[in-house]
This record gives structure tokens, sequence and C-alpha cells, in this order.
């Protein structure tokens, strides 16, 4: 269509040349119509693109998505949607690649809106998509410095990345991509007593205790911890052992109070049905689990 407006605006100038005034009136008719049905059709090609991904042809299969579409040069702005890491680039500060309509149906596979959903399940909405910093504190020359203590997921490294820490709020504003820009990321900041090493593996020794009730025949069983094995740097730490009950979850635990001696509750180790169920943490600005093994003992066990 764009085509034959191009060619009837040409008619057009020929028809005035000659001064053939109705032959101008009638083309312009038809190229006013002509130009409003092809700006509707644009206007349905815009939403139609708008915000649908699409996956380079080329050997990585680079995936972005159409963040706007100009039709009236048929230029199309495509925004990467991860770095290399596989973790998302954050959407107000991606850098846009223009390309011609042509290039997009040439060297790009518009997603359906069935895989769309399986690609945003899989890699935008998925935990390991954003990057999570733990970090802590620490002074230097009387100047606040971030100390990058975990980095989740683990497959990336921290070189590839520029942390923006502001010394005055104490904080991780944004985090970049060397390459592509500024990322998805969440901060925890982690207290400065915090002695537990963080990722390591909790190991948990336990034994089913089995009694009588009333020398009756109704035998009751209880979970024992015998023992705990955890990777802390603290001299003694607070831990409490609760059993879940039915319809709870571990979301009902993520309040730590202080304990009986006053000192700060750091863990909590959740049980159901004769196992452990979970193990929280307490950072002091967050509760984080914590990865655990548990190790059952039978009676004339030796651990």
């Amino acid at each position: 269509m764009a085509l034959e407006i191009r060619e009837l605006a040409e008619i057009t100038k020929q028809a005035e040349k000659l001064n053939d005034l109705g032959a101008v009136s009638k083309i312009t008719k038809i190229l006013e119509q002509d130009k409003n049905e092809l700006e509707i059709l644009m206007k349905q090609i815009q939403l139609q693109l708008t915000g649908r991904l699409v996956r380079a042809n080329y050997v990585d299969q680079i995936v972005y998505e159409v963040h706007d579409y100009n039709g009236a040069n048929a230029l199309i702005n495509l925004r990467r949607v991860h770095d290399q890491n596989h973790i998302l680039l954050a959407k107000k500060s991606a850098p846009l690649k223009p390309i011609q309509q042509e290039t997009l149906l040439q060297n790009y596979h518009i997603l359906s809106k069935a895989e769309e959903i399986l690609y945003r399940k899989a890699h935008l909405q998925a935990k390991d998509c954003k990057m999570i910093i733990k970090y802590q504190i620490m002074k230097v020359d009387e100047e606040s410095e971030c100390l990058p203590l975990d980095i989740l997921p683990k497959r990336i490294s921290l070189n590839d990345y520029d942390i923006g820490f502001n010394k005055n709020t104490c904080q991780i504003e944004k985090v970049s991509n060397k390459d592509y820009g500024a990322v998805e990321f969440e901060a925890i900041k982690i207290d400065e007593n915090v002695t537990y090493m963080l990722g390591s593996t909790m190991k948990v020794y336990s034994t089913i205790h089995r009694h009588l009730i009333d020398g009756k025949d109704q035998v009751v069983e209880m979970l024992n911890i015998i023992h705990i094995h955890l990777n802390d740097s603290s001299d003694d730490a607070s831990i409490d052992v609760v059993y879940l009950e039915n319809g709870k979850t571990k979301d009902d635990h993520l309040v730590f109070k202080n304990d009986a001696t006053g000192r700060p509750l750091r863990y909590k180790i959740l049980c159901q049905n004769m196992h452990v169920h979970s193990v929280l943490y307490n950072t002091g600005s967050s509760v984080e689990e914590v990865p655990f093994e548990e190790h059952k003992v039978k009676r004339h066990d030796k651990v």
C-alpha cells in the first residue's frame, strides 16, 4: 500500500503540471483514502508487534522484545531481554536495537503466543533470572564500603558486572552488566553480627523416639534432633526447633524474636511428618533458607 501511495502521489504531480484539475481532485481523494487506510493498518501492526518476543535466527538465538514500531519508515526498535548470563536487563535503561521491518521478517522468528508463555515462564519469571546480592557494610578509612558475601545464581561471575553502591545511604542502588547495561537485582544487606557462612550446608542428625502411652499398646513417635553441624564463626548460636502444624508453612515462621537469654534468635529448624522440613536463618534484615542434609540415626548407630 505504501508503494501505491507513492505512485499516486507521482501521478498527482504529473496531473498538476498538465492542469488537469479533475484528475488531481480524483487522485487526491483516492490518495487521502489510502493514507487513512495505511495509518489504520500501521496502528494495528504496532499494537500487534509492541511487546512481542522475537528470537534471532543466528547461532546464539538472542531473544528481544519489540519496544516500538514506526510504520512511517518501517523501523522497529528491539530491546534485548537478558544478558549473556540469562539475567534480566532492566527495561527502562536497556539499549535499543533499530532494524528495518524487512530485516525482522528475514532474520528473526516472532514467537507465537504459546511459545511466549513457555519462554516467559522458563526464562523471564524464574527465580534465577534476577541477580541476588548479599552484602555487608564495612568501614575503610571512615568511609562505608560494600562487601559482597554471596551472589546468586551461582553460575554468574561478579567480574561481568559493576555494583553501584551509594556510600551515603549504604545501599546498592544499581547493578550493571559491563556490556549490556543495568540488570534486575535484589540487594540483601546482612547484619554485621551475622556469623553463619552463607551458602554452607547444615547437617542435622535426628532419630525417631517411640514410646507407649500409660503402658498401653498405642505407640507415640517423636522426632528428636540429637546433633547439628553448621559452619558458624561465633562461639555459640541460638537455635530453635519448631514443628509445623497442619496447614502451616515456613512463611508462618519468618518472625524471629530474641531467645530466652535476650540474644537475637538466628536459626529455626522446621520439622514436619517426622522429618526436617527446612532451616531458616535470620540475617538481621532478611530471613534466608539454609541448605541442609538430614541424617536419620537408628538405635546403636555410631555417629
